[in-house]
């Protein structure tokens, strides 16, 4: 990584060896100055090296104030075009609101909102409307509709100004008068390792971009900066002939991956701190893509054809075009541009062409509306690719013929089991929705090309890769991240026919089944414990000691015991009472000799078995909406994102499993049937999509 030190030029500066002569343009004009250093000419305006600067920039002697005149109108008199520059006046205004949250211990969130504000303008803040907060009136002020407006109006180039003279900005006054600060011509900028590693990747990918290669380019900086591991490579063999071997010698060199190991959590940080280097890898990203996407649109650009320039007018060419319809407003198509331009390969062919691109796939006929399945209307229509159609209507017909084969059988029956399938179904979700995948932030979901359905969301959940499975596996002693043969890895329904799926999905049917009827009452509650608790101990308690599991569990959720310590000491008095009929008090701890080996092995299992019950109990009381004075209790609402509580309450597989034996054996993927990672019971997407172009 570069170090920046005093008075050198910032990671956002080209160096002189790769700087490209700017058309039309004295070089030495104070206009080509960078936007760092004229950012702090103004704010230092009158210091005396503020004048040999402006001096070196524009070979116009200016002289210093004189006695008595106000130094800072000379240095404004120089610098006239300061004050409608939109990026050096969005830095003033975004420190300003975030001035009072540096050096505290929301800084970093401040940043974090404020980031994420530069790079999807109109994003919904969770931090607005509380008043009297700094931090919500930062959100406030980055929510506001002229805000949002200048936001957007900015390139790539200046998003990624903005943000790194910001960062630098709150990190200098963080323990430092900003009076004092003002004062100083140039301080050093905060080394920022989002910046540095960003820079270091552009400048050995930009003779990429814009080339054939450029593809292959992006997923090779991809890989190696989401990676857990990154590669460190010696330089490639053909170096002299593979235009990709720059790029490689730099992206597998020692210096980036130091940096993305920097950027990396080790095997003991917490959730929080892996959320947040993870966010800082994909800003990583998000710089290097803007930079890059913005090299190939002007190398791809022509006299008739000039390069669309900012974001506005990448917008207005949606909105001529068959996009229209699926990215309504600016801050929709700000919030999936990256991943749209991406796939359509802006990286090679420049921005206009990849939305030109965008514009046929979407055009009418690849695209066709589902208003019916299995001779139910649907609640709403799903807007799919043909191939998705084609797939639908594929699984239709073997419901049908399933049918007829029954019909034949027991008509009765036939009919029966043919409502209850239509009534495992209302909706397959609204098909093409332009937006990042749920689980992976800075890949597009498959639903943006027309790929995937989502059948009954909120009864058939998300669950993010870890969440509800152990919990479920414990209620029900069954693992749901592996299939009924016992393995785990890829996923087990795709690729197998009719009736081996059926077989799959009804096992995960009957598991989320179990698990409901678990947590139906306190009483269903109390058995589980038991239950439990006799399984995990090999022992036979009676049905009486429920009672006494069940309330100390509750008393210590209620008070925030998750270690269960007061569980334990019960489940330890329980099994005297067990063994010998009554609870020994012992002899004087003074006179106690020193626990052996097999008496702390069985502390530590009861302490474990202690925890597992005070989580059984929290998901029961979390599961409960709102209790009434009298009658049984209000439970929560299905929710499309399963959580331990609401999936006790609506299970989390509800379909029939001949609809999914259906769908999965005419050519789609069940993510429902992942095994060990995130888990998707709605979705089924396309096992062989179409190409986007």
């Amino acid at each position: 990584m570069r170090a920046h030190q005093g008075h050198e030029k910032t990671s956002l500066e080209p160096s002189q060896a790769n700087r490209q002569p700017d058309r039309g343009r004295n070089p030495t004009s104070l206009d080509a100055l960078e936007p760092a250093t004229i950012l702090y000419l103004q704010e230092a305006a009158g210091n005396q090296s503020v004048t040999r600067l402006i001096q070196r920039a524009t070979d116009t002697a200016i002289a210093p104030a004189a006695p008595g005149q106000d130094a800072e109108v000379v240095a404004q008199q120089a610098l006239p075009q300061l004050a409608t520059d939109p990026v050096l006046d969005l830095v003033e205004e975004l420190v300003a609101a975030a001035a009072s949250l540096a050096g505290t211990g929301s800084a970093s969130k401040a940043l974090a909102v404020i980031d994420v504000h530069v790079n999807s303008p109109g994003s919904r803040s969770t931090e607005t409307g509380k008043e009297l907060d700094p931090l919500a009136r930062l959100g406030d002020v980055l929510s506001a509709d002229d805000m949002v407006k200048r936001l957007t109006a900015l390139n790539a180039k200046q998003r990624l100004t903005l943000k790194q003279h910001v960062h630098n900005r709150l990190a200098h006054m963080q323990g430092q008068d900003t009076e004092v600060l003002a004062q100083e011509a140039l301080p050093a900028f905060a080394t920022d390792p989002v910046v540095d590693l960003s820079e270091e990747i552009v400048e050995a990918a930009r003779p990429l971009a814009g080339m054939p290669q450029a593809n292959a380019m992006w997923a090779a900086i991809t890989d190696q900066v989401l990676s857990a591991s990154p590669t460190r490579r010696s330089a490639p063999a053909n170096a002299d002939t593979d235009p990709m071997a720059a790029l490689q010698a730099v992206l597998y060199g020692s210096t980036v991956v130091a940096g993305i190991y920097e950027l990396t959590p080790d095997n003991n940080a917490k959730p929080k701190k892996r959320e947040e280097l993870r966010a800082r890898k994909h800003s990583v990203l998000s710089h290097v893509f803007h930079q890059l996407e913005a090299v190939a649109s002007e190398r791809a650009a022509t006299a008739t054809e000039p390069s669309l320039g900012t974001i506005t007018h990448e917008f207005d060419l949606i909105q001529a075009s068959s996009v229209k319809g699926y990215l309504k407003t600016l801050q929709e198509y700000a919030g999936a541009r990256d991943g749209l331009l991406q796939a359509f390969g802006a990286l090679e062919v420049g921005s206009r062409v990849a939305l030109n691109r965008a514009a046929a796939y979407y055009n009418t006929p690849p695209m066709t509306t589902v208003t019916a399945f299995a001779g139910k209307t649907l609640q709403w229509p799903a807007i799919v690719h043909s191939s998705m159609a084609a797939a639908i209507r594929q699984a239709e017909g073997k419901l049908y013929a399933t049918l007829a084969v029954k019909m034949q059988q027991d008509p009765v029956a036939a009919a029966t089991w043919f409502a209850g399938l239509q009534d495992s179904f209302h909706n397959l979700g609204d098909g093409v929705e332009i937006r990042a995948n749920a689980n992976n932030a800075f890949a597009m979901s498959v639903h943006s090309w027309g790929w995937a359905i989502d059948v009954d969301a909120e009864l058939n959940p998300n669950f993010a890769k870890g969440s509800p499975q152990g919990i479920v596996k414990v209620v029900t002693g069954q693992d749901i991240d592996k299939g009924s043969s016992g393995k785990g890895r890829g996923n087990f329904t795709t690729g197998k026919q009719y009736e081996d799926v059926k077989v799959e999905a009804e096992r995960l049917r009957e598991i989320s089944q179990d698990y409901t009827a678990a947590f139906e009452s306190e009483d269903t509650l109390k058995q589980l414990m038991l239950r439990y608790v006799n399984g995990a101990l090999a022992t036979n308690w009676p049905t009486s000691f429920a009672d006494d599991l069940l309330r100390t569990a509750q008393t210590a959720d209620q008070a925030g015991d998750d270690q269960g310590r007061n569980v334990a000491e019960l489940l330890k008095e329980l099994k005297e009472v067990a063994a010998t009929g009554a609870v020994s008090k012992g002899p004087s701890t003074l006179l106690q000799p020193p626990p052996s080996l097999q008496d702390i092995m069985e502390s530590a299992e009861l302490a474990r078995l202690g925890q597992t019950l005070v989580w059984l109990a929290r998901v029961y009381r979390q599961s409960i909406a709102k209790p009434p004075p009298v009658g049984p209790p209000n439970r929560v609402a299905a929710d499309f994102e399963g959580t331990p509580s609401t999936i006790a309450v609506h299970g989390f597989m509800n379909l029939d499993p001949d609809l999914v034996a259906a769908l999965v054996s005419s050519g789609l993927r069940w993510l429902g049937s992942v095994g060990e990672g995130t888990k998707d019971f709605m979705h089924f997407e396309l096992v062989n999509p179409p190409a986007l172009y």
